[in-house]
């Protein structure tokens, strides 16, 4: 395969902007950073105009099913003239579609970036997100049927997503026959050289030291909140106050109830003790 798609899988607030910031920034290389509305990643495997402009089919005339019968050859259209390998993000689980066909196909992928984060984290940062209680987005984290961007009054600028439960939304990568390299959101925060060297080296880069602690400092909580504070971040939802929060670790522990904790840990016991979140 000449080129291909580097998949920038995970689940929603568990660091994939981060990601492409780092990316961006160590593409780009310059002496200031990378405008967060001017990511150099190749989009969002969701983007429900992708899919419109790559097909010429009307999704909106589709259910889940048909779109999701679709969606491999959609991909394959982003690959088909492409001169450059592509990051996409991805939020959705890895799932076949009703044909028996993964809906990200192994012939045009190069390899899988997966980002895992504390589920007791992320339940509390993807209410923040979405303007909800943190005992929605609790009720959403457990459910296996969890789908995101279903349509409703509106149209969503991103095709339905099938999430599953967060356990299962991690092992459906984890278990896929897709070349893999997962790190941890909390890694990124308390060891970001080492993490990041690992993580681009993975997606083909040569590690240069100078360049990625450019690209570290210029992806920052702190830059990427300022430049939202400033010019506003076109994938923050209308009615959030802001996609970048705090960005911290065990930022759940003055959010959670204890019988949340305790009902999150049972539910994801298993994925949970695989990433060292318990012991």
């Amino acid at each position: 395969m000449k080129h291909g798609i580097y998949w920038l899988a995970s689940y929603p607030k568990s660091g994939n902007t981060w990601m492409r910031a780092i990316i961006s920034n160590y593409l780009v290389n310059a002496e200031e950073a990378v405008k967060i509305n001017d990511f150099q990643t190749d989009g969002i495997a969701s983007s429900r105009s992708f899919f419109n402009e790559n097909l010429c089919i009307p999704s909106e005339d589709l259910n889940l099913e048909e779109i999701q019968a679709y969606q491999p050859d959609m991909y394959r259209e982003f690959v088909k003239d492409s001169k450059k390998d592509l990051y996409i993000k991805v939020h959705d689980a890895y799932i076949l579609n009703k044909l028996k066909e993964p809906l990200f196909p192994k012939d045009v992928t190069k390899g899988v970036l997966y980002i895992v984060r504390n589920p007791l984290d992320v339940v509390v940062s993807y209410a923040h997100h979405n303007s909800s209680e943190v005992s929605k987005s609790i009720k959403n984290i457990n459910d296996n049927n969890f789908i995101v961007s279903k349509p409703k009054k509106t149209l969503p600028s991103q095709l339905p997503q099938v999430m599953l439960s967060w356990s299962n939304h991690v092992e459906s990568w984890m278990n896929s026959p897709l070349p893999i390299c997962i790190i941890r959101y909390e890694d990124m925060l308390e060891k970001p050289f080492e993490t990041f060297s690992k993580a681009l080296s993975f997606l083909g880069f040569e590690i240069e030291k100078e360049r990625l602690e450019k690209a570290i400092k210029f992806s920052s909580f702190k830059e990427l909140k300022k430049q939202e504070e400033k010019d506003s971040f076109n994938e923050k939802p209308i009615n959030s106050k802001s996609f970048f929060r705090n960005g911290k670790i065990n930022s759940y522990l003055d959010s959670l109830e204890k019988r949340m904790i305790k009902e999150i840990k049972e539910k994801h016991k298993k994925t949970m003790k695989k990433f060292k979140y318990i012991s």
